[in-house]
């Protein structure tokens, strides 16, 4: 048997009033199913300020319905399968001991273990594993401009950045910086080329072919110019640069440290356990 009770307006109002006011908890029941119930309490999570009368209306009827729906066919599971299929302790057990491990070596870890990886140690692990860090993607280092059309700096800007030898990348900086109104300079760090493509909406049917073809692209329409200078170019296959790589082998060097930390805290444990005879094999 079944027995829904909505809530009423008043209820709803109440977690939708303004002001610094909390709602207050009941043990009022909103709805039954086979004994199972659903308190008024309950509800509180799925509100939030500021949210309108009808959407609180709305948003309760959906719950209940949804929370009656689910403990209807918990029933239905519980009534019908074999009683053995319901023995679910032993995944219970091996759960909670999942989860209570899992904290212990979290919060070991938090307390203990070293996360502070320096320049040194980033550079060392490249050098020693450099034949691992092929790039599978395309990266470059790029300048951008964009500015009015009738920017007077316009033909500055293009014999700086269209000439390929050009070295000035100073000169481009502090005229960039004052005469543009979108500036990016990324020398100082690689970008994956498919992003800038993405970026500054570049037609590029074949990236290899594009970057061996194409160091410089001006674009212009009605008001507007916009100016990209490809300085560098590492293709698919090429050696990755150590800074595009340093993220990287931070995380593979603190998961080691994870590792051996963890190994150690395991083993110690067994170790002083055999020493005190903690357990026993038989």
């Amino acid at each position: 048997m079944i027995k829904y009770f909505l809530i009423g307006l008043v209820f709803v109002l109440s977690l939708t009033s303004c002001g610094d006011n909390k709602v207050e908890r009941s043990d009022a029941v909103v709805a039954s199913v086979y004994g199972k119930v659903l308190y008024k309490s309950d509800l509180e999570s799925i509100m939030y300020e500021g949210i309108t009368t009808n959407d609180s209306i709305v948003r309760v009827k959906a719950f209940i319905d949804a929370w009656i729906r689910r403990e209807l066919l918990i029933r239905k599971a519980e009534t019908t399968l074999e009683k053995e299929k319901l023995d679910f302790s032993k995944q219970i057990e091996d759960y909670r001991n999942s989860l209570v491990i899992y904290t212990y070596e979290t919060e070991m870890l938090r307390d203990n273990l070293d996360t502070v990886i320096s320049d040194d140690e980033i550079e060392r692990y490249y050098n020693e594993n450099v034949s691992n860090f092929r790039l599978d993607h395309n990266i470059v280092k790029v300048i951008f401009l964009e500015f009015p059309k009738n920017n007077k700096w316009k033909w500055t800007f293009y014999n700086l950045l269209s000439n390929p030898d050009t070295v000035m990348f100073d000169s481009i900086n502090n005229l960039a910086l004052r005469y543009s109104d979108v500036y990016e300079s990324n020398l100082d760090s690689w970008r994956r080329f498919d992003d800038v493509v993405a970026s500054y909406n570049l037609d590029v049917n074949d990236e290899l072919s594009f970057l061996k073809n194409n160091n410089f692209v001006m674009r212009e329409n009605r008001d507007r110019t916009s100016m990209l200078r490809i300085c560098e170019v590492r293709v698919i296959g090429d050696f990755s640069p150590l800074e595009f790589e340093k993220k990287g082998i931070s995380y593979i060097i603190l998961n080691a440290r994870k590792k051996e930390f963890l190994e150690k805290l395991h083993n110690d444990l067994y170790d002083d356990a055999m020493k005190n005879r903690i357990f026993e094999i038989y």
